[in-house]
């Protein structure tokens, strides 16, 4: 379990992951937990099984992007005036993407399939009627033979 709400959590806990599966340990399986602050989609306002002050509060303390910040200042590292100069900088970049991408023409059809990491053919256990893999050399993939689902 990894609390998803600490960033430097989430670093240690995913380093520990790569350390593992690098080391040959075999996959490794990982929840990372965090809190959704809005509902589910358009008619899930999320606030039909919390209240907003639970919501609130819970921003109040636990958001992850306000706590690093604190630490940053806190650790030295940065200043509030600093930071707030960061995130202007980011809003700019992000509306500049925000414009090229509304400007560009749609992609090809292919493109749904560029760096996903299938062939297009079945899987040869057909399995799920789940498709081959073509898996870059640093992605291990379990042993389905020795797994839970098809182990003996």
């Amino acid at each position: 379990f990894i609390d998803g709400m600490d960033v430097l959590a989430v670093r240690e806990g995913i380093r520990f992951c790569k350390e593992w599966c690098s080391a040959g340990n075999g996959p490794i399986y990982t929840e990372i937990k965090t809190y959704r602050y809005h509902g589910h989609s358009m008619s899930d306002p999320g606030i039909t099984y919390r209240s907003r002050d639970e919501v609130t509060k819970v921003r109040q303390s636990r958001d992850p992007i306000e706590n690093v910040k604190a630490r940053l200042v806190k650790a030295d590292f940065a200043t509030d005036e600093e930071l707030k100069e960061i995130e202007k900088e980011i809003r700019v970049e992000v509306q500049e993407a925000l414009r090229r991408a509304k400007e560009s023409s749609m992609p090809a059809p292919e493109e749904l399939y560029t760096d996903i990491y299938t062939n297009g053919n079945k899987h040869p256990s057909g399995w799920h009627g789940r498709l081959a893999t073509d898996y870059p050399y640093e992605i291990r993939m379990p042993d389905q033979a020795k797994t839970v689902f098809h182990g003996k």
